[in-house]
């Protein structure tokens, strides 16, 4: 007795706005902070040096700063998009639910129809009672399921959002720490090869960080996909239940009405 089901494939095609949000969220930023330490390293070998610090870090701050602004647009707006496809997929999947309600209850009418003994009504109440018992916690799993993905997605979005700030801030104070010293370089009258090699050093260096810690963000590829694997055996094991819960009562209601039975 075939009744319409959400497949898996419907709900988990949720999580697939996400990987992009993930994958796509830094390489303009990364271009930015390469290109600002490339061309501060260039405006290091001018003969005025020590009056064109300033205009160096403004270089990479106004550089830095665009890149920014445009990510966190981009990212707002994908945000936006994936709470947007959440809503979709789950109007989707009360549509479903809905088909299947109404494939089930024609299913049950048309067996109640065929009953013609007491012994095929019993079997078609307790196939009923126990169908709807096994779907209804089926739904309530799948519920919960949908909940703890986008609490742990929201978890760690704003996790991954404090590690950002806080590896652009580093970036920014290492920027100006390393100004700062070039300054006192040039007040302490240093030789100008010489302050124009640490500034060159302490640049690269900032960008290195920046990069690593770039590079560690990937780890939250990992824990996105183990949130959606999760999701993923919470319905299986909801599906499974519904057939182990179903397969007593089935046995009886064959039983109860053979197939030479017109």
């Amino acid at each position: 007795m075939p009744w319409a089901k959400p497949t898996m494939k419907t709900v988990c095609k949720i999580s697939l706005p996400i990987l992009l949000v993930i994958s796509l969220l830094w390489p303009s930023l990364s271009i930015a902070v390469t290109d600002s330490a490339t061309n501060a390293d260039q405006g290091a070998g001018d003969p005025q040096l020590c009056a064109n610090l300033d205009g160096i870090a403004k270089k990479i701050t106004n550089r830095f700063t665009v890149a920014q602004e445009k990510l966190n647009a981009l990212q707002k707006k994908r945000v936006s998009a994936i709470d947007e496809a959440f809503k979709r997929k789950e109007k989707r999947l009360t549509i479903a639910y809905s088909a299947q309600e109404s494939a089930r209850a024609k299913s049950v009418s048309q067996l109640e129809q065929k009953a013609k003994t007491d012994n095929q009504q019993e079997a078609v109440n307790a196939f009923k009672t126990a169908l709807d018992r096994a779907l209804g916690k089926k739904r309530e799993a799948i519920t919960v399921a949908i909940a703890d993905f986008k609490d742990g997605f929201t978890k760690l979005a704003a996790k991954r959002d404090g590690d950002v700030k806080e590896l652009t801030a580093n970036f920014k104070e290492a920027i100006a720490k390393a100004i700062a010293s070039a300054k006192t370089d040039c007040s302490d009258s240093k030789d100008t090869t010489s302050i124009q090699t640490s500034l060159k050093n302490a640049l690269h260096d900032a960008r290195q960080t920046f990069i690593d810690g770039r590079t560690k963000l990937t780890s939250y590829q990992d824990a996105l996909q183990s949130l959606q694997s999760a999701f993923k055996n919470t319905w299986q094991k909801a599906a499974d239940n519904v057939k182990e819960t179903l397969q007593e009562t089935r046995t009886t209601l064959e039983r109860a009405f053979p197939l030479s039975q017109p």
